[in-house]
């Protein structure tokens, strides 16, 4: 099977993600089950160390240059605009590339994420007969919870091109039950056909990327010693992420912690000067370090540190990173968000609060880390869990087995969606 995936963004060609990760894990493993993924996405950025991260290879990557509009980016206060301006630019960009090779050597299907499949929906709503069957994953839909009222006005766009995209398609991924109704309710429309497909964890490659230098190397950065705990969160630095909330929570905390506790806090975002500024409000800056964008060996040999992962997230989607922390039998405190109950049972694989809630938030990290056999038993149990039911290789199957099932169907059923 020839697949066409877009995604604007692909590990190693761009910093580390939760969607980034994804790309490059669907390209790896659809292609060691025999399917030739050809991948479109922007043009490599490589402003990190790209050699330490696993490679999306075999199969071709296609780097879609296009027009964008300049300044944008992952910048404070720039993300909306280039989401809503560059990205469709992207997705335009990507189709024409798609369709071009589509016209001498056919894909039997195209796979993408979230607004990367625009382009090509708008070719098939042209062009039914010539164009080829669409898959649509949409992670997250962050964009359809935002309560910012300006923020809400400005994804208009947005929203409206996840909406055509999705009914173009002739399949929408979702990754769980949970997260199919949401999207649903969210899309204001049932698409044709839902398929649930979990994202998938690679459990071999994580254990791979385990390094003694670069372990020691985090403990020398982050002052770790034998008695002092470390806390650990991953995830952009915007305020859906709830970093907010976990500061109020860890302050609230601290007269029941060790005294000498770390918070690391992984990732980049338009929230890091306000979230630095919140830690030293809170005076916790002996306590806190954010380290910002890091390579996928740095990360993991990370989770390998941590005593306790917390993901004080106010909505969600997939949360790949709620998945890494289960791969490295870590205790968990994570908001009961997104698709995150439909991986951690609370008090049996990990500890769900409501979203939000500081208090809960602080409860149950003070709990959970100083009650270090019971943090042992709920982390050993996620592992067990995400090597269950979330491993990769199984879950690649499953995304073939649609995929193959959408590429069988005669073109006049492969779009439309039920009013």
């Amino acid at each position: 099977m020839r697949i066409a995936f877009v995604s604007r963004y692909a590990t190693p060609f761009h910093r580390y993600g939760g969607l980034e990760r994804y790309a490059a894990d669907v390209v790896r493993h659809l292609s060691a089950l025999g399917a030739t993924v050809e991948l479109f996405c922007e043009p490599a950025e490589l402003s990190f160390d790209a050699t330490a991260v696993s490679q999306p290879a075999p199969g071709a990557v296609h780097f879609v240059d296009h027009h964008t509009l300049p300044g944008l980016g992952n910048r404070p206060g720039r993300v909306i605009l280039d989401r809503i301006t560059n990205y469709f630019l992207f997705a335009a960009a990507a189709a024409a590339r798609v369709v071009e090779l589509h016209a001498t050597r056919p894909f039997d299907v195209v796979y993408a994420q979230g607004l990367g499949a625009w382009g090509v929906a708008c070719h098939a709503e042209r062009r039914a007969a010539t164009a080829p069957p669409l898959v649509v994953i949409n992670h997250g839909m962050e964009e359809f919870k935002t309560v910012q009222p300006m923020k809400r006005l400005l994804y208009g766009p947005f929203r409206a091109g996840i909406r055509r995209s999705s009914r173009a398609a002739s399949a929408v991924i979702a990754a769980d039950e949970g997260a199919r109704a949401e999207s649903e309710a969210l899309l204001g429309f049932t698409p044709r056909r839902w398929a649930i497909v979990p994202a998938g964890i690679d459990l071999e490659r994580i254990e791979g990327l385990r390094d003694p230098e670069v372990e020691h190397a985090w403990r020398a950065r982050l002052g770790l010693d034998q008695g002092r705990p470390l806390i650990l969160s991953v995830g952009r630095l915007e305020r859906n992420k709830g970093f907010e909330v976990a500061i109020e929570a860890l302050s609230r905390a601290t007269v029941g912690l060790p005294a000498r506790w770390q918070w690391a806090v992984v990732g980049a975002g338009s929230q890091a000067d306000s979230l630095a500024k919140g830690v030293v409000e809170a005076r916790l800056e002996e306590h806190v370090t954010f380290v910002g964008a890091v390579s996928d060996r740095e990360l993991h040999n990370l989770y390998a540190l941590a005593d306790l992962f917390i993901h004080p997230t106010l909505f969600e989607g997939t949360s790949i990173v709620t998945q890494e922390a289960m791969a490295h039998a870590l205790p968990i405190v994570a908001s009961a968000a997104g698709g995150i109950p439909a991986k951690i049972t609370d008090g049996k694989t990990g500890v769900l609060v409501p979203p939000g809630d500081a208090d809960a938030l602080s409860r149950a990290v003070l709990e959970t880390l100083n009650r270090p056999d019971r943090g042992r038993e709920l982390g050993l149990a996620a592992r067990a869990a995400v090597a269950r039911r979330l491993a990769w290789p199984a879950v690649a199957t499953q995304l073939l087995g649609v995929l193959g099932d959408v590429a069988a169907e005669p073109p006049w059923r492969r779009a439309g969606a039920d009013r």
